[in-house]
């Protein structure tokens, strides 16, 4: 694992399309931006291990208790989307 330091305004490239920008720092909290193309999967760690846990359509169909086929993009709840 790479460590970096970083304050306030400054970027970490990865490769030539990825760019991570420190927008604030709140005492324990840093926020931050991510710039990359849009075939790129950018998902908080959290929320992929809480999708990882819950069961897919085709586990729920071969249990009989899909009641709700509507589809959704659970990746985004809780999640602020920022247009630059």
């Amino acid at each position: 694992m790479l460590v970096l330091a970083r304050k306030e305004s400054q970027k970490i490239r990865i490769a030539d399309d990825i760019e991570i920008v420190v927008l604030a720092v709140q005492g324990r909290k840093v926020r931050l931006g991510i710039n990359c193309p849009h075939d790129i999967p950018v998902h908080r760690s959290e929320i992929q291990n809480q999708d990882r846990r819950r069961p897919t359509p085709t586990t729920l169909l071969a249990t009989n208790h899909l009641t709700d086929t509507t589809p959704r993009d659970d990746c985004l709840l809780g999640t602020k989307v920022v247009s630059p």
